[in-house]
C-alpha cells in the first residue's frame, strides 16, 4: 500500500491563532541613516536591494502560509515599521503596537521581519575580473558571492509572548554580472523570496509518499471489512474492525490484525500508538511482517518525522 504521511510543523502554532498580520519593520530610522550608507559602501551591500527585499520576503511568507498553511495572513496597509536596515538590532515591537495592528486587521498574532542585510563581495571581484579582463583572460563579467542575514519574530497577542524567532543566513552567487557592476536588485529580491518561502514553511505540515506491506486476508470475514475500509481511506473505521479481530482465536488473524491496526495508526499520524500495536503483533503472535516494521517506526520516533 502506497500512502502520505505527514510531518508536523517545525512550529506548532496555538490553537487561538487563526490569522497573522505581516509587518516589515526594516525601514531605516534617520538617526541611523548615515551609518547605513557607510555600513554598505564596507560590505558591498545592495542599499536598494535591502529597500525591496524585505517586502518580497513579506509578500512570499504570505502567499505560501495562504496556500499551505494551517492560518491565514493580511499584510496591512501600513506595514512598514521603523526599527531595523542593515545589520542594526532593535528592542521587540512594544505590545501596545502590537495589540494595535493585530486588533485593526482582526489577527491573533504578528510576524515581524526585524532584519534584511545584504552583504557581498562585488568590490574585490571587480578588482580581480578587471585585472583578468586587462589580460585578455574574461569576457568582462563576474559572479558576486553574496549572503542576505534575515531575523522574524512572531508576537502573541493573546499571551503576550514571543512565540517564535529565528536570526538566519542564506548564501548565494550572482552569475554573469557585468565587471563593473554591483550587485543585481534582482538577484536580492530572488533570495528574499526564497527567503518568505523558507521562513513560512516552518509553520506548515509537509508530506512525504511510502509504501507499507499490509495484510489483506485473515481467518475471518470481519477482517476484510477492515481491509475494505483502509481501501477507501476509512482508517478510524478500518481500526475499529481490526480491534475486534484482533480477539480472535486464531492467532494468524489477532496478529495479523494488530500489524494492520499499527499500519492505520501510523497512516493517521500517531506513532505511539503505531509502535504499540506493531510491538504486540510481533511480540504477542510472531507476525512477521511487525518485527521489521517495529524499528522502522522507532527509526521515525528517532529523527523525529
Amino acid at each position: 500500500m502506497r500512502f502520505k504521511l505527514y510531518n508536523p510543523p517545525a512550529v506548532q502554532l496555538p490553537e487561538h491563532v487563526k490569522q497573522i498580520a505581516l509587518v516589515n519593520r526594516t525601514i531605516i530610522d534617520s538617526s541611523k541613516k548615515q551609518q547605513n550608507i557607510f555600513e554598505s559602501v564596507i560590505t558591498g551591500e545592495s542599499v536598494f536591494g535591502d529597500k525591496v527585499g524585505p517586502e518580497d520576503a513579506l509578500f512570499s511568507f504570505s502567499r505560501y502560509i495562504n496556500t499551505y498553511g494551517p492560518v491565514t495572513t493580511v499584510i496591512p496597509e501600513k506595514h512598514r515599521l521603523r526599527g531595523n536596515i542593515g545589520p542594526f538590532k532593535s528592542d521587540p515591537l512594544k505590545w501596545e503596537i502590537v495589540t494595535k495592528v493585530c486588533r485593526e486587521n482582526k489577527s491573533n498574532a504578528l510576524m515581524s521581519l526585524e532584519k534584511f542585510d545584504t552583504n557581498s563581495d562585488a568590490a574585490v571581484s571587480a578588482i580581480n575580473t578587471g585585472m583578468q579582463v586587462l589580460n585578455g583572460n574574461v569576457n568582462g563579467v563576474k559572479d558576486i558571492r553574496y549572503h542576505v542575514m534575515y531575523g522574524w519574530i512572531l508576537y502573541d497577542t493573546l499571551t503576550k509572548q514571543i512565540i517564535h524567532y529565528s536570526d538566519e543566513v542564506v548564501h548565494e552567487i550572482a552569475t554573469g554580472v557585468p565587471v563593473l557592476s554591483p550587485l543585481p536588485t534582482q538577484a536580492v529580491k530572488n533570495t528574499a523570496a526564497v527567503i518568505g518561502e523558507r521562513e513560512a514553511s516552518k509553520f506548515c505540515s509537509s508530506f512525504y509518499w511510502v509504501h507499507r506491506d499490509y495484510y489483506k486476508k485473515g481467518k475471518s470475514a470481519q477482517f476484510s471489512v477492515g481491509v475494505r475500509r483502509a481501501y477507501v481511506n476509512d482508517w478510524d473505521g478500518a481500526i475499529e474492525i481490526w480491534k475486534e479481530t484482533a480477539k480472535s482465536d486464531n492467532r494468524k488473524t489477532a496478529g495479523r490484525s494488530c500489524y494492520n491496526i499499527a499500519i492505520a495508526y501510523e497512516v493517521k499520524g500517531d506513532l505511539n500508538e503505531a509502535l504499540k500495536w506493531a510491538r504486540k503483533s510481533y511480540s504477542d503472535f510472531g507476525t512477521k511482517l511487525a518485527h521489521q516494521y517495529v524499528y522502522t517506526l522507532e527509526r521515525r520516533q528517532n529523527n523525529g518525522n
